[in-house]
Protein backbone atom coordinates (compact mmCIF):
# COMPACT_ATOMS: atom_id res chain seq x y z
CA UNK A 1 0.00 0.00 0.00
CA UNK A 2 1.33 3.42 -1.08
CA UNK A 3 1.35 6.13 1.47
CA UNK A 4 1.16 9.86 0.86
CA UNK A 5 4.08 11.49 3.16
CA UNK A 6 4.77 14.68 4.01
CA UNK A 7 8.64 16.17 3.60
CA UNK A 8 8.56 16.90 7.22
CA UNK A 9 7.33 13.22 8.15
CA UNK A 10 10.33 11.47 5.82
CA UNK A 11 12.18 8.66 7.99
CA UNK A 12 14.95 6.21 7.85
CA UNK A 13 13.22 2.87 7.03
CA UNK A 14 10.87 4.48 4.39
CA UNK A 15 10.82 2.46 1.32
CA UNK A 16 10.23 5.36 -1.56
CA UNK A 17 7.84 4.13 -4.32
CA UNK A 18 7.23 7.83 -6.03
CA UNK A 19 8.52 11.33 -6.05
CA UNK A 20 6.21 14.66 -6.43
CA UNK A 21 8.56 14.95 -9.44
CA UNK A 22 10.07 13.11 -12.58
CA UNK A 23 12.77 10.81 -11.11
CA UNK A 24 14.96 11.55 -14.25
CA UNK A 25 15.21 15.43 -12.38
CA UNK A 26 16.80 13.89 -8.97
CA UNK A 27 20.13 12.39 -8.89
CA UNK A 28 18.84 9.44 -7.53
CA UNK A 29 20.34 6.02 -8.48
CA UNK A 30 16.71 3.86 -8.79
CA UNK A 31 13.39 4.45 -9.04
CA UNK A 32 11.94 3.16 -6.10
CA UNK A 33 14.76 2.91 -2.98
CA UNK A 34 15.12 2.65 1.04
CA UNK A 35 16.10 5.16 3.00
CA UNK A 36 18.84 4.28 5.12
CA UNK A 37 20.05 7.40 6.50
CA UNK A 38 19.93 10.70 7.91
CA UNK A 39 21.39 12.40 4.72
CA UNK A 40 19.09 10.85 2.59
CA UNK A 41 16.06 12.52 4.48
CA UNK A 42 17.43 15.50 4.59
CA UNK A 43 17.93 15.11 0.55
CA UNK A 44 14.53 14.64 0.35
CA UNK A 45 12.94 16.87 2.28
CA UNK A 46 14.95 19.17 0.37
CA UNK A 47 13.73 18.01 -3.17
CA UNK A 48 10.32 17.06 -2.93
CA UNK A 49 7.43 18.62 -0.80
CA UNK A 50 5.91 15.00 -0.71
CA UNK A 51 6.80 11.27 -1.32
CA UNK A 52 4.94 8.33 -1.56
CA UNK A 53 5.78 5.35 0.51
CA UNK A 54 5.26 1.78 0.14
CA UNK A 55 4.47 0.20 3.75
CA UNK A 56 4.77 -3.46 2.73
CA UNK A 57 8.23 -2.65 1.77
CA UNK A 58 9.56 -0.12 4.67
CA UNK A 59 11.39 -1.38 7.97
CA UNK A 60 8.64 -3.51 9.99
CA UNK A 61 6.94 -1.77 12.78
CA UNK A 62 7.29 1.87 11.06
CA UNK A 63 3.69 2.22 10.60
CA UNK A 64 0.95 1.02 12.64
CA UNK A 65 -0.43 -1.54 9.69
CA UNK A 66 3.15 -3.41 9.68
CA UNK A 67 3.53 -5.82 12.64
CA UNK A 68 6.88 -5.17 14.11
CA UNK A 69 6.56 -8.64 15.12
CA UNK A 70 4.74 -11.56 14.05
CA UNK A 71 4.69 -15.46 14.93
CA UNK A 72 7.93 -16.85 15.57
CA UNK A 73 10.31 -17.15 12.63
CA UNK A 74 9.63 -20.05 10.31
CA UNK A 75 12.72 -22.50 9.64
CA UNK A 76 14.54 -21.50 6.74
CA UNK A 77 16.42 -23.40 4.26
CA UNK A 78 20.24 -23.29 3.81
CA UNK A 79 21.43 -20.98 0.89
CA UNK A 80 22.93 -23.13 -1.97
CA UNK A 81 26.22 -21.90 -4.89
CA UNK A 82 25.14 -21.56 -8.34
CA UNK A 83 27.19 -21.95 -10.54
CA UNK A 84 26.64 -20.43 -13.60
CA UNK A 85 26.89 -22.10 -17.11
CA UNK A 86 27.44 -18.41 -19.36
CA UNK A 87 26.95 -21.20 -22.55
CA UNK A 88 23.81 -22.43 -21.88
CA UNK A 89 22.36 -19.56 -19.47
CA UNK A 90 21.34 -22.45 -17.23
CA UNK A 91 22.66 -23.32 -13.69
CA UNK A 92 23.50 -25.96 -11.66
CA UNK A 93 23.76 -26.36 -7.86
CA UNK A 94 25.63 -28.25 -5.99
CA UNK A 95 25.74 -27.91 -2.17
CA UNK A 96 27.74 -25.18 -0.02
CA UNK A 97 28.10 -26.25 3.98
CA UNK A 98 31.42 -25.68 3.82
CA UNK A 99 31.37 -22.33 1.96
CA UNK A 100 28.73 -20.68 4.08
CA UNK A 101 30.12 -22.19 7.59
CA UNK A 102 33.41 -20.61 6.85
CA UNK A 103 31.83 -17.31 6.04
CA UNK A 104 29.52 -17.90 9.27
CA UNK A 105 32.84 -18.35 11.37
CA UNK A 106 34.60 -15.44 9.97
CA UNK A 107 31.66 -13.07 10.63
CA UNK A 108 30.65 -14.02 13.96
CA UNK A 109 32.68 -11.29 15.87
CA UNK A 110 31.02 -9.01 13.95
CA UNK A 111 27.21 -9.87 15.05
CA UNK A 112 26.31 -8.68 18.82
CA UNK A 113 24.43 -11.63 19.18
CA UNK A 114 25.70 -15.91 18.73
CA UNK A 115 22.16 -16.93 18.07
CA UNK A 116 22.11 -15.78 14.39
CA UNK A 117 22.34 -18.16 11.99
CA UNK A 118 25.14 -17.43 9.38
CA UNK A 119 24.45 -18.71 6.57
CA UNK A 120 22.79 -15.76 5.14
CA UNK A 121 19.70 -15.68 6.98
CA UNK A 122 19.69 -13.68 10.71
CA UNK A 123 17.08 -14.53 12.93
CA UNK A 124 17.70 -12.12 15.69
CA UNK A 125 19.34 -8.92 14.27
CA UNK A 126 20.54 -6.40 16.51
CA UNK A 127 20.29 -2.74 15.74
CA UNK A 128 22.75 -1.45 18.35
CA UNK A 129 25.13 -0.26 15.63
CA UNK A 130 26.74 2.48 17.61
CA UNK A 131 27.82 -0.74 19.82
CA UNK A 132 29.35 -2.43 17.18
CA UNK A 133 30.61 0.23 15.85
CA UNK A 134 32.63 0.92 19.32
CA UNK A 135 33.52 -2.63 19.35
CA UNK A 136 34.97 -2.38 15.88
CA UNK A 137 37.30 0.38 16.82
CA UNK A 138 38.46 -1.13 19.08
CA UNK A 139 39.43 -4.52 18.04
CA UNK A 140 40.88 -2.02 15.35
CA UNK A 141 43.14 -0.60 17.36
CA UNK A 142 44.15 -3.53 19.24
CA UNK A 143 45.09 -5.09 15.86
CA UNK A 144 47.34 -1.91 14.97
CA UNK A 145 49.39 -2.00 18.32
CA UNK A 146 50.10 -5.82 17.81
CA UNK A 147 51.65 -4.71 14.88
CA UNK A 148 53.42 -1.31 16.17
CA UNK A 149 55.14 -3.51 19.13
CA UNK A 150 56.69 -5.87 16.68
CA UNK A 151 57.15 -3.88 13.85
CA UNK A 152 58.05 -0.08 12.62
CA UNK A 153 54.75 0.92 12.11
CA UNK A 154 52.72 3.43 13.14
CA UNK A 155 49.85 2.54 15.82
CA UNK A 156 48.10 6.22 15.38
CA UNK A 157 44.73 5.57 14.69
CA UNK A 158 42.46 8.20 12.15
CA UNK A 159 38.95 8.18 12.56
CA UNK A 160 37.40 8.39 8.81
CA UNK A 161 33.66 9.93 8.35
CA UNK A 162 31.81 8.99 4.79
CA UNK A 163 30.79 12.85 3.50
CA UNK A 164 29.91 12.11 0.32
CA UNK A 165 26.90 9.48 -1.75
CA UNK A 166 28.01 7.10 -4.04
CA UNK A 167 25.77 9.04 -6.50
CA UNK A 168 27.80 12.31 -5.66
CA UNK A 169 31.45 10.89 -5.52
CA UNK A 170 30.79 8.47 -9.09
CA UNK A 171 31.05 11.09 -10.81
CA UNK A 172 34.60 11.73 -9.77
CA UNK A 173 35.98 8.77 -9.30
CA UNK A 174 35.26 8.10 -13.59
CA UNK A 175 36.92 11.01 -14.18
CA UNK A 176 39.92 9.62 -11.93
CA UNK A 177 40.08 6.49 -13.76
CA UNK A 178 39.71 7.68 -17.09
CA UNK A 179 42.81 9.83 -15.91
CA UNK A 180 44.57 7.16 -14.97
CA UNK A 181 43.76 4.75 -18.14
CA UNK A 182 44.64 7.42 -20.61
CA UNK A 183 47.77 9.66 -18.95
CA UNK A 184 49.12 7.66 -16.38
CA UNK A 185 48.64 3.09 -16.42
CA UNK A 186 50.38 2.69 -19.29
CA UNK A 187 53.66 4.80 -17.98
CA UNK A 188 53.90 2.71 -15.09
CA UNK A 189 53.92 -0.36 -16.65
CA UNK A 190 56.61 -0.21 -19.45
CA UNK A 191 60.09 -0.22 -17.79
CA UNK A 192 61.25 2.26 -16.14
CA UNK A 193 65.21 3.55 -15.95
CA UNK A 194 66.86 5.85 -14.08
CA UNK A 195 66.35 8.93 -16.53
CA UNK A 196 62.27 8.69 -16.59
CA UNK A 197 61.70 6.76 -13.46
CA UNK A 198 61.13 10.23 -11.15
CA UNK A 199 58.85 11.95 -13.62
CA UNK A 200 56.92 8.94 -13.88
CA UNK A 201 56.80 8.78 -10.00
CA UNK A 202 55.62 12.32 -9.33
CA UNK A 203 53.39 11.89 -12.17
CA UNK A 204 51.15 9.43 -10.61
CA UNK A 205 52.03 10.97 -7.11
CA UNK A 206 49.38 13.77 -8.00
CA UNK A 207 47.06 11.57 -8.70
CA UNK A 208 47.24 9.41 -6.24
CA UNK A 209 46.42 12.09 -3.92
CA UNK A 210 43.30 12.84 -5.47
CA UNK A 211 42.38 9.02 -5.50
CA UNK A 212 43.00 8.78 -1.78
CA UNK A 213 40.77 12.18 -1.28
CA UNK A 214 38.25 10.85 -2.99
CA UNK A 215 38.01 7.35 -1.17
CA UNK A 216 38.08 9.05 2.19
CA UNK A 217 34.91 10.88 1.01
CA UNK A 218 33.54 7.77 0.00
CA UNK A 219 35.42 4.43 -0.76
CA UNK A 220 32.08 2.99 -2.06
CA UNK A 221 32.52 4.82 -5.59
CA UNK A 222 36.16 3.42 -6.53
CA UNK A 223 35.51 0.34 -5.19
CA UNK A 224 32.54 -0.37 -7.50
CA UNK A 225 34.82 0.72 -10.57
CA UNK A 226 36.97 -1.60 -9.95
CA UNK A 227 34.33 -3.85 -9.85
CA UNK A 228 33.09 -3.54 -12.99
CA UNK A 229 36.42 -4.37 -14.59
CA UNK A 230 36.77 -4.27 -18.49
CA UNK A 231 36.98 -7.83 -20.31
CA UNK A 232 40.98 -8.34 -20.33
CA UNK A 233 42.99 -8.37 -16.68
CA UNK A 234 45.35 -5.40 -18.20
CA UNK A 235 48.17 -5.07 -15.68
CA UNK A 236 48.16 -1.51 -15.53
CA UNK A 237 44.55 -1.60 -14.85
CA UNK A 238 45.22 -4.65 -12.24
CA UNK A 239 47.61 -2.30 -10.79
CA UNK A 240 45.02 0.61 -10.08
CA UNK A 241 42.61 -2.14 -8.48
CA UNK A 242 45.13 -3.07 -6.48
CA UNK A 243 45.61 0.52 -5.51
CA UNK A 244 41.83 1.58 -4.72
CA UNK A 245 41.31 -1.43 -2.76
CA UNK A 246 44.36 -0.78 -0.38
CA UNK A 247 43.44 2.76 0.39
CA UNK A 248 39.93 1.52 1.22
CA UNK A 249 41.80 -1.62 3.43
CA UNK A 250 43.76 1.25 5.43
CA UNK A 251 41.26 3.70 5.12
CA UNK A 252 39.32 0.91 7.09
CA UNK A 253 42.14 -0.08 9.46
CA UNK A 254 42.08 4.10 10.21
CA UNK A 255 45.70 4.62 8.82
CA UNK A 256 46.65 8.42 8.89
CA UNK A 257 46.24 10.27 5.39
CA UNK A 258 50.10 10.44 4.53
CA UNK A 259 50.33 6.61 4.64
CA UNK A 260 47.62 6.29 2.68
CA UNK A 261 49.17 8.06 0.01
CA UNK A 262 52.75 5.54 0.32
CA UNK A 263 50.48 2.46 0.39
CA UNK A 264 48.13 3.73 -2.86
CA UNK A 265 51.80 4.20 -4.41
CA UNK A 266 52.79 0.97 -3.61
CA UNK A 267 49.36 -0.51 -5.17
CA UNK A 268 50.75 1.05 -8.32
CA UNK A 269 54.03 0.15 -8.53
CA UNK A 270 53.72 -3.30 -6.86
CA UNK A 271 54.06 -5.17 -10.39
CA UNK A 272 56.44 -2.81 -11.91
CA UNK A 273 59.21 -5.42 -12.21
CA UNK A 274 56.66 -7.22 -14.85
CA UNK A 275 57.79 -4.93 -17.26
CA UNK A 276 61.15 -6.86 -17.74
CA UNK A 277 59.03 -10.11 -18.43
CA UNK A 278 58.69 -11.16 -22.10
CA UNK A 279 54.75 -10.80 -22.95
CA UNK A 280 54.43 -14.53 -24.02
CA UNK A 281 55.25 -15.59 -20.00
CA UNK A 282 53.13 -13.41 -18.43
CA UNK A 283 50.32 -14.15 -21.03
CA UNK A 284 50.99 -17.47 -21.39
CA UNK A 285 47.79 -20.00 -21.41
CA UNK A 286 49.00 -23.47 -19.29
CA UNK A 287 51.65 -24.46 -17.12
CA UNK A 288 55.01 -22.55 -17.16
CA UNK A 289 58.32 -23.92 -17.63
CA UNK A 290 60.22 -23.98 -14.51
CA UNK A 291 62.82 -21.27 -16.11
CA UNK A 292 59.83 -19.68 -16.79
CA UNK A 293 58.53 -19.69 -13.21
CA UNK A 294 61.57 -18.80 -12.15
CA UNK A 295 62.00 -15.44 -14.33
CA UNK A 296 58.26 -14.55 -13.27
CA UNK A 297 58.94 -14.53 -9.45
CA UNK A 298 62.29 -12.65 -10.33
CA UNK A 299 59.72 -9.97 -10.96
CA UNK A 300 59.68 -8.60 -7.23
CA UNK A 301 63.36 -8.16 -7.28
CA UNK A 302 63.63 -6.30 -11.07
CA UNK A 303 61.00 -4.05 -9.24
CA UNK A 304 63.12 -2.93 -6.65
CA UNK A 305 65.97 -2.57 -8.92
CA UNK A 306 63.88 0.16 -10.95
CA UNK A 307 61.98 2.11 -7.64
CA UNK A 308 65.68 1.77 -5.85
CA UNK A 309 67.06 4.12 -8.65
CA UNK A 310 64.60 7.05 -7.00
CA UNK A 311 65.67 8.10 -3.64
CA UNK A 312 62.43 10.48 -3.08
CA UNK A 313 60.24 6.84 -2.42
CA UNK A 314 58.87 6.17 1.07
CA UNK A 315 59.76 3.12 2.31
CA UNK A 316 56.36 1.85 2.83
CA UNK A 317 55.85 1.91 -1.39
CA UNK A 318 59.47 0.16 -1.38
CA UNK A 319 58.06 -3.03 1.53
CA UNK A 320 54.61 -3.49 -1.21
CA UNK A 321 56.73 -3.88 -3.79
CA UNK A 322 58.92 -6.38 -1.60
CA UNK A 323 56.34 -8.38 -0.12
CA UNK A 324 53.30 -8.35 -1.64
CA UNK A 325 53.96 -11.65 -2.88
CA UNK A 326 54.88 -13.14 0.78
CA UNK A 327 52.95 -15.48 2.12
CA UNK A 328 51.92 -15.88 6.80
CA UNK A 329 53.10 -19.32 6.52
CA UNK A 330 56.52 -18.68 4.45
CA UNK A 331 56.09 -20.46 1.62
CA UNK A 332 55.90 -17.47 -0.41
CA UNK A 333 59.02 -15.38 -2.27
CA UNK A 334 61.31 -14.02 -2.79
CA UNK A 335 62.63 -14.59 0.70
CA UNK A 336 59.84 -16.74 2.61
CA UNK A 337 59.35 -14.60 5.11
CA UNK A 338 56.71 -15.71 7.65
CA UNK A 339 54.42 -14.71 10.56
CA UNK A 340 55.34 -11.13 11.83
CA UNK A 341 58.46 -11.02 9.72
CA UNK A 342 56.06 -9.51 6.89
CA UNK A 343 55.45 -6.55 7.65
CA UNK A 344 51.67 -5.05 7.70
CA UNK A 345 51.97 -3.18 4.72
CA UNK A 346 53.78 -6.10 2.81
CA UNK A 347 50.65 -8.27 4.10
CA UNK A 348 47.96 -6.14 2.95
CA UNK A 349 49.40 -6.17 -0.65
CA UNK A 350 49.49 -9.94 -0.46
CA UNK A 351 45.60 -10.29 0.22
CA UNK A 352 44.48 -7.39 -1.84
CA UNK A 353 46.79 -8.17 -4.82
CA UNK A 354 45.55 -11.56 -4.66
CA UNK A 355 41.88 -10.79 -4.38
CA UNK A 356 42.58 -8.80 -7.60
CA UNK A 357 44.22 -11.44 -9.54
CA UNK A 358 41.28 -13.74 -8.80
CA UNK A 359 38.73 -11.41 -9.75
CA UNK A 360 40.31 -9.79 -13.47
CA UNK A 361 40.36 -11.54 -16.39
CA UNK A 362 43.59 -13.12 -18.01
CA UNK A 363 44.50 -14.28 -21.19
CA UNK A 364 45.30 -17.59 -19.01
CA UNK A 365 42.29 -17.71 -16.71
CA UNK A 366 38.45 -16.55 -15.94
CA UNK A 367 37.48 -14.29 -13.38
CA UNK A 368 36.54 -16.10 -10.41
CA UNK A 369 33.39 -14.34 -8.69
CA UNK A 370 33.63 -11.89 -5.22
CA UNK A 371 32.09 -14.85 -3.20
CA UNK A 372 34.13 -17.22 -4.64
CA UNK A 373 37.74 -15.42 -4.27
CA UNK A 374 36.27 -14.63 -0.36
CA UNK A 375 36.08 -18.17 0.43
CA UNK A 376 39.28 -19.08 -1.70
CA UNK A 377 40.66 -16.18 1.15
CA UNK A 378 39.22 -17.40 4.36
CA UNK A 379 40.37 -20.99 3.38
CA UNK A 380 43.84 -19.52 3.49
CA UNK A 381 43.47 -17.91 6.72
CA UNK A 382 46.24 -18.51 8.62
CA UNK A 383 48.04 -20.27 6.25
CA UNK A 384 48.74 -17.95 2.79
CA UNK A 385 47.60 -14.83 4.97
CA UNK A 386 47.22 -12.93 8.02
CA UNK A 387 44.27 -14.08 9.85
CA UNK A 388 42.65 -11.04 11.29
CA UNK A 389 43.51 -8.82 8.26
CA UNK A 390 41.56 -11.45 5.85
CA UNK A 391 38.52 -10.63 8.15
CA UNK A 392 39.15 -7.02 7.95
CA UNK A 393 39.90 -6.76 3.97
CA UNK A 394 36.39 -9.04 3.26
CA UNK A 395 34.50 -6.18 5.31
CA UNK A 396 35.80 -3.49 2.62
CA UNK A 397 35.16 -5.48 -0.11
CA UNK A 398 31.80 -7.46 1.09
CA UNK A 399 31.63 -10.88 0.07
CA UNK A 400 29.27 -9.22 -2.95
CA UNK A 401 30.52 -6.01 -4.01
CA UNK A 402 28.50 -2.59 -4.92
CA UNK A 403 28.08 -3.74 -8.56
CA UNK A 404 27.89 -7.26 -8.33
CA UNK A 405 24.66 -9.38 -10.08
CA UNK A 406 23.32 -11.43 -7.47
CA UNK A 407 20.32 -13.96 -7.54
CA UNK A 408 18.38 -14.13 -4.71
CA UNK A 409 16.52 -16.97 -3.28
CA UNK A 410 13.32 -16.15 -4.96
CA UNK A 411 14.60 -16.46 -8.10
CA UNK A 412 15.16 -12.75 -8.75
CA UNK A 413 17.69 -11.08 -9.98
CA UNK A 414 19.31 -8.00 -8.75
CA UNK A 415 22.64 -5.50 -8.56
CA UNK A 416 24.23 -4.79 -5.09
CA UNK A 417 23.86 -1.33 -4.79
CA UNK A 418 25.20 -1.43 -1.29
CA UNK A 419 26.92 -2.67 1.85
CA UNK A 420 25.08 -3.22 5.52
CA UNK A 421 28.24 -2.90 7.24
CA UNK A 422 28.06 -5.78 10.08
CA UNK A 423 26.42 -7.88 7.84
CA UNK A 424 28.21 -8.74 4.35
CA UNK A 425 26.29 -10.82 3.15
CA UNK A 426 23.08 -8.92 2.97
CA UNK A 427 23.69 -6.02 1.18
CA UNK A 428 20.87 -3.75 -0.28
CA UNK A 429 20.03 -5.15 -3.81
CA UNK A 430 18.32 -3.30 -6.60
CA UNK A 431 15.74 -5.58 -8.33
CA UNK A 432 15.74 -5.67 -12.19
CA UNK A 433 14.63 -9.40 -13.10
CA UNK A 434 11.04 -11.36 -11.82
CA UNK A 435 11.53 -14.83 -10.51
CA UNK A 436 10.90 -16.01 -14.15
CA UNK A 437 14.43 -13.74 -15.13
CA UNK A 438 11.23 -11.25 -17.09
CA UNK A 439 12.96 -7.37 -16.54
CA UNK A 440 10.70 -5.70 -14.24
CA UNK A 441 9.15 -2.25 -15.29
CA UNK A 442 9.86 -0.60 -11.30
CA UNK A 443 13.11 -2.19 -9.80
CA UNK A 444 12.87 -1.68 -6.61
CA UNK A 445 15.15 -2.00 -3.60
CA UNK A 446 15.79 -4.86 -0.88
CA UNK A 447 17.43 -4.15 2.16
CA UNK A 448 18.36 -7.88 3.09
CA UNK A 449 19.01 -7.20 6.25
CA UNK A 450 15.64 -5.69 7.10
CA UNK A 451 14.10 -8.23 4.79
CA UNK A 452 15.42 -10.84 7.48
CA UNK A 453 12.97 -9.08 10.00
CA UNK A 454 9.63 -10.26 7.83
CA UNK A 455 7.55 -12.84 8.57
CA UNK A 456 7.48 -14.81 4.89
CA UNK A 457 6.97 -17.52 3.42
CA UNK A 458 10.57 -17.60 1.49
CA UNK A 459 13.49 -17.20 2.77
CA UNK A 460 15.52 -14.01 1.06
CA UNK A 461 19.35 -14.59 0.92
CA UNK A 462 21.71 -13.96 -2.14
CA UNK A 463 22.00 -17.26 -3.40
CA UNK A 464 25.08 -16.51 -5.72
CA UNK A 465 26.84 -13.45 -7.64
CA UNK A 466 26.31 -14.20 -11.47
CA UNK A 467 29.03 -13.12 -14.12
CA UNK A 468 28.62 -10.23 -16.35
CA UNK A 469 26.32 -10.24 -19.14
CA UNK A 470 24.22 -13.05 -17.06
CA UNK A 471 20.56 -12.53 -18.82
CA UNK A 472 22.01 -9.39 -20.75
CA UNK A 473 22.82 -7.52 -17.62
CA UNK A 474 25.89 -5.55 -17.46
CA UNK A 475 26.03 -3.43 -14.24
CA UNK A 476 27.54 -0.21 -16.09
CA UNK A 477 24.44 0.16 -18.47
CA UNK A 478 22.91 0.97 -14.67
CA UNK A 479 25.36 2.54 -12.81
CA UNK A 480 28.33 4.55 -15.23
Amino acid sequence: MASKIEAADIKVGMYVSELDRPWIDTDFLFQGFLIYDDEQVEKLRALCKFIYVDEEKSTPGLFASTPAAAAPKKTLKTPRVIIHDEKTAKTKQKSSGGFFSTLKKIFGDLRSSDEDDFSGHATNIDDNTEELETNHRVKLKSLRNDFSMKQNVTSAYAEYKTTTTIEQEIGTAQKLKQTFEEDIGKILTTEMNQANIGARIELAREFIEEVVESIIRNPDAMLMLTNLKQLDGASYRHALDVSVMLISFGRHLGIPKEELNHIAMGGLLHDIGKSRIPDETLNKIGSLAKEEQKDLRNHVDYGLEIIDSYENLNPITRTIVAEHHERHDGTGYPKQLAGDGINLYGAMAAIVEAFSAMTSPWPYAKAKTSALAVSILVSSKDKAYHPELVDHFIQVVGVYPIGAIVELSTGEVGIVIRQNKFWRLKPLVNVILSRNKAKLLKPYTIDLVQASKKETDEPLNIMAELPINTYGINPKDYFL
